[in-house]
């Protein structure tokens, strides 16, 4: 059964207990979501759709690798999915989560992080006890997201960096575009997701005392709304096309270096989220470049059958959205020879 399917069920059983169907607030939204992940069923769903690694995950885990330093806690971790691989790198972690059933998942891997049952908007330390805090797959989901973000930056350090990620509004905007009405436009508790354009999460971040010191946008492939407009009825087909492609490690870390090197210098609706790296005292901006995709062979570029099927699935998808992008491969392909 697919996370989406699940959700589905829960959000029936949801509906059924609270007999009638509650109106999409901030309150209904929350008290849905963490009934939904503290399912015992949630929890063993979660792990399995999680293990198919996507370029949007590995540059996630790379961002998290390449500024998360000293004591780190990760907010929401779930199963352990970023946790284990900072312990495995060799860093201290401490997981919290809201669900025992995802939690008791984490301890039982070989790098398995200090876990602790706590709810995000709520977190169960003193002030400026950690010198990283990450979140991803979490704020997103919420009304409320600013509640959970200044939690993150109560426990943080002076000198910390905190990590998460954003839905980018102007993906949704343009989809909506394409497709002409609001079909894609969540509206309902299974699906609320909250869509916010990168000058309003820096807004909130400098009402809270932080400063953001690295961003990028990125994702072209997790549920991203550009290629569901685009394509239609022929999405989930697409989908499983594209996944099929990126289960190769060239080809998604052809994808990881791809996002990397060009997105910059595209439009920014084509990208699905965007990362954000804030620091509280220290607000300098940070060049650095941790995302590992870019050192990938650019000599690999278009040589495997993978990667040149998952760029001919790429433009079907996203070039009547942006037809600059027909000339940019040319140019990746050229520099095979």
């Amino acid at each position: 059964m697919k996370i989406g399917k699940l959700k589905h069920r829960l959000y029936q059983k949801f509906f059924r207990r609270a007999g009638t169907q509650p109106a999409l607030t901030p309150q209904s939204v929350r008290e849905f979501k963490e009934t939904v992940w503290q399912s015992p069923e949630a929890a063993s769903r979660y792990s399995e759709a999680v293990s198919r690694i996507s370029p949007g995950m590995q540059t996630e885990l790379d961002v998290a690798l390449g500024f998360a330093r000293g004591r780190i806690l990760d907010v929401g971790a779930g199963t352990g999915r970023f946790s284990s691989s900072l312990v495995r790198a060799g860093l201290p972690v401490t997981a919290i989560d809201l669900s025992a059933d995802m939690l008791r998942l984490a301890s039982a891997s070989d790098h398995a992080p200090d876990c602790a049952r706590a709810s995000a908007f709520a977190l169960p330390f003193a002030d400026e006890q950690f010198d990283s805090v990450i979140s991803f797959w979490l704020l997103l989901h919420f009304h409320e997201w600013p509640r959970i973000l200044s939690e993150m930056l109560r426990v943080a350090k002076p000198e910390a960096r905190v990590i998460f990620e954003m839905q980018n509004a102007s993906n949704l905007e343009h989809a909506c575009r394409i497709t002409g009405d609001d079909r894609l436009v969540p509206k309902n508790l299974s699906g609320f997701q909250t869509f916010l354009k990168f000058e309003e999460v820096e807004s909130v971040t400098t009402r809270l005392g932080a400063g953001i010191v690295w961003s990028r946008h990125y994702d072209l492939f997790s549920d991203n709304l550009i290629a569901r407009a685009t394509l239609g009825e022929r999405y989930t087909g697409w989908l499983d096309e594209i996944q099929s492609a990126l289960d190769d490690e060239d080809c998604r870390r052809f994808w990881i270096r791809f996002e990397a090197e060009h997105l910059p210098h595209l439009p920014e609706y084509l990208a699905r989220k965007y990362l954000v790296v804030l620091g509280k005292e220290n607000r300098e901006p940070d060049h650095k470049q941790p995302a590992k995709g870019d050192e990938f062979p650019t000599h690999l570029v278009a040589s495997t059958p993978a990667i040149a099927r998952s760029m001919r699935l790429f433009l079907e998808a996203f070039a009547p959205a942006c037809p600059q992008l027909s000339d940019l491969f040319k140019l990746e392909c050229a520099k095979t020879l």
